[in-house]
């Protein structure tokens, strides 16, 4: 019964405890001032990467596809390159006092369409997840925020 609970006790701390930083480290404040593009996204049913995107606040979304002063935007599937896993042995030995950092790049993809004009963009995004026992009290816990603010970066640095 105890070995029951411990192991309970263990996978809850070691599944909760976990948070996403956004890098570089100026990306994670960047904000823009500008005038937000409006767009029609064709295909919102890639719900991730729609959801990204929106997140990112680039453009003003809209449901009208045939106003003339909106893009459109073809979104492509959002790919993940590959992440080690032998730096969680570090904070299993120590009970998670250590911070962990699994640096994931994903490549978000999306086609802006202006008329005849395409513009295909293409951005690696820096999302790293962090595990660290402290990080189960934390409550920014929002992939497809911090995404969205690699991706806004990214946009405007470019």
């Amino acid at each position: 019964m105890k070995l029951s609970l411990y192991i309970l006790l263990l996978s809850t701390c070691l599944t909760s405890c976990y948070t996403y930083k956004v890098f570089p480290k100026e990306y994670r404040n960047f904000t823009f001032k500008g005038e937000k593009k409006i767009a029609f996204v064709t295909n919102p049913q890639l719900k991730k990467e729609y959801e990204i995107l929106k997140q990112s606040g680039i453009f003003k979304l809209t449901n009208d596809s045939l106003s003339d002063e909106s893009a459109k935007v073809k979104l492509q599937p959002l790919s993940r390159g590959f992440i080690c896993g032998n730096a969680i042995v570090v904070s299993v030995f120590s009970l998670g006092q250590l911070p962990v950092y699994f640096p994931d790049t994903y490549h978000y993809r999306f086609e802006e369409m202006r008329g005849h004009n395409t513009i295909s963009r293409d951005f690696e995004l820096q999302v790293a997840q962090r595990i660290w026992f402290w990080d189960m009290f934390a409550i920014n816990k929002n992939f497809k925020g911090k995404a969205g603010k690699a991706l806004l970066a990214n946009y405007y640095r470019q």
